[in-house]
This record gives structure tokens, sequence and C-alpha cells, in this order.
């Protein structure tokens, strides 16, 4: 049966549950988790090449969540390598859009804009993240 290609589609989940056509590029979740010690990880990519949904892959991946979507990593070079899923917090900056992921926060409602609770969402995030990376450390020694 020949999937259909998915124009437009930029969600990783709605992608999967309609059983489209997906080039495989969850070996960069592989490749991101087999490295240690990364702070920042900066993807780049020219126009039309997969960035928002190469994000919201990710996003399913990593995003804490009471249901179990490991369903739509089956078959995929990630579940082949025997990972488990990890989750951890991310923030997502894509070129429609701020992603902020972890459960309760919000994307804007306007394409190219970021509202006030969302920027404030973010700092708060990341200043949450900082305080447990430097508890964690303290800990470690």
């Amino acid at each position: 049966m020949i999937r259909p290609i998915p124009i437009g589609i930029d969600d990783f989940r709605v992608l999967r549950e309609k059983n489209h056509e997906y080039v495989d590029k969850t070996n960069l979740i592989t490749h991101l988790i087999d490295r240690e010690n990364i702070k920042v990880v900066l993807l780049p990519r020219p126009r039309r090449f997969g960035k928002t949904l190469n994000m919201s892959t990710l996003k399913w991946f990593f995003e804490k969540r009471d249901e179990n979507v490991w369903h739509f990593f089956e078959a995929l070079h990630v579940a082949r390598a025997g990972v488990e899923t990890i989750q951890q917090m991310a923030v997502a900056f894509d070129g429609k859009r701020v992603m902020v992921l972890p459960k309760g926060a919000t994307p804007p409602k306007k394409r190219g804009t970021v509202g006030k609770k969302v920027v404030a969402s973010i700092r708060k995030t990341a200043k949450n993240v900082a305080t447990k990376m430097k508890s964690s450390k303290a800990t470690k020694r």
C-alpha cells in the first residue's frame, strides 16, 4: 500500500497516526542521548528541510506525559537501537512558534509572535532547570 505524502503536516504524532510516509530521522535522538555533557543543541537546516517536524519528533520523544506514546516510535531507528523513552525537559524554538514543552505551557496563539505569558514561562522554566542542574552537580560532588 502506498502511504500518502504528508504535505503541510509538521506534527510527528499526526503524521504517525494517519500512517503518512515518514523519512526516519530518529537517529538524531540516539545521537543526542549518546553524547555526554551537551548543554545546547543547534539544529540549523535550510528552508523546507523539516526543522519543525524534527522538533516535533523530539518533543514527542522527550516530553513527560501520562499517555504512552512509544508506539509512534516502533519500527524506527530509535526503537531498533534499544533506547527506552527518556523524558527530560526541553524548550523548542522554531520559525513558526515557541513550544514550551513542560505541561501547562501553551504556545502563542498568533503566528510569529511570542506572548508575554510564554516568555515568562520560558524564563521561569530556564531558571528552574538551572537551579536543578546546580543542585544535582553539588550533590554529585
